[in-house]
């Protein structure tokens, strides 16, 4: 293919995007067609549930693009080990365990006081936290404020973006 690898990975990360944001815009009709037949059941003010709804969506397509930078790195990594035929067919086996090496590497590093006080030390409220009560023959749906580390997120966002560099590095 003549297109450079951050092209055809930029246009596949794309187009997962889009289908995504496309379901969840499908499955937030829905939802709201639900919850316009049992509203008398709920108690919640419109402002909240769509301030809650905006905050899902949003969380949910995040969580998505985070993880196709991961696929994406993984399997570029199964591609690239390919050209060595000493591991072409035990590739799989070093998939599996460069992810539980990061992963234990990523938890090592999460449990160390004092990255964890940088990481909690400025956070962003969200509304996210929900809390059900039963009264009067109804549900009463509350959220709540939740606190998200701003540290975590740009943690995440520069994790991405370099998932995706190695990615296209290996590719090329």
């Amino acid at each position: 293919n003549p297109q450079t690898s951050k092209v055809l990975f930029v246009s596949k990360i794309t187009v997962s995007f889009v289908y995504q944001l496309i379901s969840q815009v499908l499955l937030t009709g829905v939802g709201l067609t639900i919850y316009q037949f049992y509203k008398n059941q709920f108690f919640i003010e419109v402002s909240t549930l769509f301030k809650g709804i905006l905050v899902l969506n949003a969380g949910l397509l995040l969580i998505a693009l985070y993880m196709s930078c991961w696929a994406l790195f993984y399997w570029t990594i199964y591609h690239s080990l390919g050209k060595f035929p000493a591991v072409k067919n035990w590739r799989w086996l070093v998939v599996l365990i460069l992810f539980f090496v990061l992963n234990t590497i990523s938890t090592l590093i999460a449990k160390v006081e004092f990255i964890k006080e940088i990481v909690n030390k400025w956070t962003i409220p969200v509304l996210m936290n929900t809390n059900f009560n039963y009264k009067q023959g109804g549900w009463e749906i509350n959220l709540n404020a939740a606190e998200i580390p701003l540290a975590g997120i740009i943690v995440y966002v520069i994790t991405a973006f370099c998932l995706f560099l190695i990615s296209c590095w290996l590719l090329d």
